[in-house]
């Protein structure tokens, strides 16, 4: 398939809603693909503190009251953290949602997950890079056959993982993850590095910048690292908080 040295976890979040500092995972199907080729299967449902939006059970059809007898993701937050720890991960979309609502989750539980330190395969990105579509109308495109239980955790990662191999072989990708992760996923055609999951800040030349808000575009610096401030102190994630901090370090 590809060349890798640590395993890839492929994995999809349904959730609550689609606030990642108020709403909660749900649901969690993950495929862990070995270097050699072995592939270990993880999947469960959690039971909610929180309320369940109505625009949530629309896409999933999973009810708060269908998981009351199902652990809390504190729950079985250790058993998450030994299947997820050290490895690359996939997914569709993940960089923007299903891996900072799974950094959060990790915090609330009092465990600090730090993926950034590994490649991460963006499904999503290599189709915006290639020619953007939707999973849906893509899986078909990619395997010809029609995709069924669309909003299933277990269906979409499912669908994911074959787009990814089909994409290896439609683009002719580079056979590894670190020349996938330099050339497609972490590539902008202005020339920074994305350095958290949203954008809000960037790297370039050895210096920080701003990738949103007021300050967009200008390099950090001691005179307006006060908006860092700011965000430290607004609702913000604990993953972009945490980016936040080091920056902060850097400059002052």
């Amino acid at each position: 398939m590809i060349k890798h040295t640590k395993p890839i976890i492929f994995f999809d979040v349904e959730t609550t809603g689609l606030e990642i500092t108020k709403h909660e995972i749900i649901e969690l199907a993950a495929q862990k693909i070995y270097p050699d080729g072995k592939i270990e299967k993880y999947y469960s449902l959690f039971r909610p503190i929180g309320e369940m939006t109505s625009e949530a059970q629309e896409i999933h059809n999973i009810t708060k009251e269908s998981l009351i007898n199902e652990k809390t993701f504190k729950d079985k937050s250790t058993e998450l953290y030994e299947f997820f720890n050290d490895c690359d991960l996939g997914g569709y979309n993940v960089l923007r949602f299903d891996i900072p609502m799974l950094v959060e989750e990790f915090h609330r539980a009092g465990i600090h997950f730090n993926p950034l330190r590994n490649n991460i395969l963006d499904v999503f990105k290599i189709l915006n890079e290639m020619e953007p579509r939707n999973l849906g109308v893509m899986y078909k495109y990619y395997t010809g056959k029609e995709m069924l239980n669309a909003h299933s955790a277990e269906a979409d990662i499912s669908a994911t993982v074959e787009i990814f191999i089909e994409q290896i072989k439609k683009y002719n990708l580079p056979d590894n993850i670190e020349e996938i992760q330099k050339e497609i996923i972490s590539k902008r055609k202005d020339g920074f590095k994305q350095v958290d999951f949203g954008g809000y800040f960037l790297y370039k030349d050895n210096k920080f910048y701003y990738g949103s808000g007021k300050h967009k575009g200008k390099e950090i610096t001691k005179e307006n690292v006060s908006y860092i401030d700011w965000m430290l102190s607004a609702d913000f994630s604990y993953s972009l908080k945490h980016v936040s901090q080091m920056i902060k370090k850097r400059i002052v």
